[in-house]
């Protein structure tokens, strides 16, 4: 059975650094995108570190590369700009987008043709 491939973006804070753990510990090909400037909550051995700061699309594209993911966790989105850059930056690939975009359809208004 091939692993689920899963991004996480930022990955470094309380909540997320403990879902990393879990991803990993279950399992999951996690990789993680931050600056990597946090020392406080290491990331856990069996990560593939990505290093870009998701609010520079040219680092992100960079640093991802042609890589396709099964899932995207984005722990540092809180505004409709901000999911509207990672769509733009390449961060959800067209299976990921098409679940989250259906979920926050419904929450925010968003143009899902508009932002393809």
């Amino acid at each position: 059975m091939t692993k689920l491939r899963v991004l996480f973006i930022g990955g470094s804070g309380v909540i997320s650094s403990a879902c990393s753990r879990v991803a990993v510990d279950s399992g999951i090909e996690l990789f993680v995108l931050n600056r990597g400037r946090s020392s406080v909550r290491p990331l856990p051995p069996g990560v593939n570190m990505l290093r870009g700061d998701i609010r520079e699309p040219g680092s992100v594209r960079d640093e991802l590369g042609d890589r396709q993911f099964d899932a995207v966790v984005d722990w540092v989105a809180f505004t409709p700009e901000h999911v509207r850059a990672d769509i733009e930056a390449r961060q959800v690939t067209d299976q990921a987008l098409d679940a989250v975009m259906d979920k926050l359809a419904a929450a925010w208004p968003l143009n899902t043709v508009a932002a393809r």
